[in-house]
């Protein structure tokens, strides 16, 4: 695999976890503020585990998403012969 196609999978990659730590950061910071609004404790609770299985279902895509194109690096990313 060229170089040039070895960076193209590190940007890719490095977009992938950027949008992962923005998704998390995003998340923490609405969960952060709509806390405070609810007065019962099962409404927080609600929150937060929404809040978990979200990030949790993001996390998940998005490595398996890293996975794939680590896996599949040379199919994806070679150089297609004219």
């Amino acid at each position: 695999m060229s170089r040039h196609w070895r960076n193209l999978h590190l940007i890719d990659t490095a977009v992938i976890l950027g949008s992962l730590l923005l998704f998390f950061m995003v998340l923490v910071f609405t969960v952060h503020n709509v806390i405070p609004l609810s007065d019962d404790w099962r409404v927080r609770a609600v929150v937060i585990s929404s809040a978990v299985l979200a990030g949790v279902f993001a996390a998940a895509a998005l490595i398996a998403l890293v996975l794939h194109l680590r896996r599949h690096r040379d199919s994806l990313y070679r150089e297609d012969a004219p």
